[in-house]
């Protein structure tokens, strides 16, 4: 009789054990586990979701369009499940929920790139025929305009090399247009550099003391080997009267100039070679 009371008091124990472990592999907090509940909920607009994506996987090329397509219904859906989308990412979640997370968030990167890229050449435009073109107003902002439409252009094109290199069958065939935002692009950062010429001379006109401060800030922006770059890669020329300190103690003379001349005879003696 002790034996088989300490049989019963094992299995017991076992069992206590056994309860314990089913509750600690629950592999879903109490969030994830409501948020799980919300998407079964509405498993219709989930699965419609889920099959705009997969038909975007099968094409042979993933336009601008379709991408947007794709995350506008993401969001659409979102809001009809009120719950936060970092919820739903969630390995556990969208496993289990079969959530295209992954894919809906390669797809936003690619189209917040592409926001990013309007938005800069917006800011361009208004600093050459906008409210914000009198040359007292732009030489506020113009260093940072033009440094935006560089920056965005260059992230675009980093963005959909880094999606066509990606084991997502979402986003790597992805199409974003970036010859033709750059063709687009490169007239507006011609017009920037002009308007630089512009508000320069009207600022040793008008604003002396204000004139050097902005040449600097223009030959620093010109000198930064990314913003080099994106030039050369949009085939813009920078005028070279900006490459020259006319004003001031703050003159570094021919740093910038030196350094972009010898960025393009690098450049073009690589050209040569190949040649």
């Amino acid at each position: 009789r002790p034996q088989q009371d300490a049989d019963d008091d094992d299995a017991l124990g076992e069992q206590v054990d056994l309860d314990k472990t089913m509750v600690m592999e629950d592999p879903l907090t109490a969030e994830e586990r409501e948020a799980l509940t919300c998407v079964r909920q509405h498993e219709a607009e989930v699965a419609a979701l889920r099959s705009s994506v997969e038909e975007l996987q099968q094409k042979s090329s993933q336009s601008a369009a379709e991408l947007r397509k794709v995350c506008e219904e993401a969001a659409q859906v979102e809001v009809l499940l009120g719950v936060d989308p970092d919820l739903l990412s969630r390995e556990a979640v969208s496993v289990q929920a079969e959530w295209p997370g992954q894919d809906i968030g390669e797809a936003r990167s690619l189209i917040a790139a592409l926001d990013d890229c309007e938005a800069a050449m917006q800011s361009g435009r208004s600093l050459i025929s906008g409210a914000e073109s009198e040359p007292a107003t732009a030489s506020k902002d113009l260093c940072k305009a033009l440094h935006k439409l560089l920056s965005a252009y260059t992230a675009l094109e980093n963005a959909q090399q880094q999606a066509r290199s990606s084991s997502c069958s979402t986003v790597n065939r992805a199409e974003l247009g970036v010859q033709g935002r750059a063709r687009a692009m490169r007239p507006l950062a011609d017009a920037l550099l002009d308007k630089a010429i512009e508000v320069r001379d009207w600022l040793e006109r008008e604003q002396a003391d204000a004139c050097a401060a902005f040449e600097g800030d223009v030959q620093d922006l010109l000198g930064k080997e990314t913003v080099k770059q994106s030039l050369t890669a949009l085939s813009v020329d920078v005028p070279p009267e900006l490459l020259e300190q006319r004003r001031g103690p703050s003159a570094k003379p021919g740093g910038v100039k030196q350094n972009f001349e010898s960025s393009k005879t690098v450049e073009e003696a690589a050209v040569t070679e190949v040649a």
